[in-house]
């Protein structure tokens, strides 16, 4: 694509030239070739899905980069040290971020929240004081119909297969049979009640409460930081 520049762009000043945005990867970002190619192709501002900060929340929400995953967990780490090399190779290039995070998953935990509350808190630390985020968007998660974690709510089979993979633990199977049943061929899905149902199904050992505590502990950090909030 730089090589091959329309004329009508090249001959327009940088000043006046269209701010792209786009949307990327950590890995890809963390990246310094990648980030100047992207730069050079006047891309201002990259939107990242930096969803989690434990690695086995990432590996929950199966982020890990890496395709064989011979080692789910340390990809998953690997992953977190990408996002916030992301961080510094874009503040390095003059590119924004717009970061996205996603409270709870599958088998969540109060130690696994902590951690992830602890972990985005320093990203985003680390990418307002710098003046490299644009934005944050964080929020509970939502199961949508045609996502993994819909398939989880509406099959308990998958969900528990989910959840023995990485040793976390969901509710009993009278629970998790009942919700199922309730979602299962929905075709209007209000969202905060789909919430709520998968945390009892999904995450028994945290509440809807919890989760939405720290979603806002976290967007009031972003605010203290100087970051705008995704609404």
């Amino acid at each position: 694509m730089n090589a091959t520049q329309p004329a009508w762009w090249t001959a327009l000043p940088d000043t006046d030239r269209p701010v792209l945005v786009g949307y990327g990867r950590a890995d890809g970002i963390a990246d310094p070739r990648r980030t100047a190619l992207l730069t050079r192709l006047g891309v201002r501002q990259i939107m990242i899905g930096m969803d989690a900060g434990a690695p086995l929340s990432l590996a929950a929400m199966n982020k890990p980069v890496g395709g064989r995953r011979r080692d789910i967990l340390a990809e998953a780490e690997r992953l977190y040290e990408k996002n916030a090399t992301a961080i510094t190779v874009a503040r390095d290039h003059g590119l924004l971020i717009r970061a996205g995070f996603v409270v709870g998953h599958i088998g969540m935990t109060q130690a696994l929240l902590e951690e992830n509350l602890q972990r985005i808190l320093a990203l985003i630390s680390e990418g307002g004081t710098r003046g490299v985020f644009s934005a944050v968007d964080v929020e509970v998660l939502s199961p949508q119909p045609g996502a993994r974690d819909y398939t989880y709510l509406t099959d308990p089979a998958a969900a528990q297969a989910a959840a023995s993979r990485l040793g976390l633990s969901i509710a009993d199977a009278p629970v998790l049979t009942t919700i199922a049943q309730r979602w299962r061929g929905q075709a209007v899905i209000p969202p905060e009640n789909a919430m709520r149902d998968y945390v009892t199904a999904l995450m028994p050992e945290v509440s809807f409460d919890d989760l939405a505590k720290t979603r806002a502990t976290i967007r009031a950090h972003a605010k203290a930081c100087g970051v705008v909030i995704g609404e």
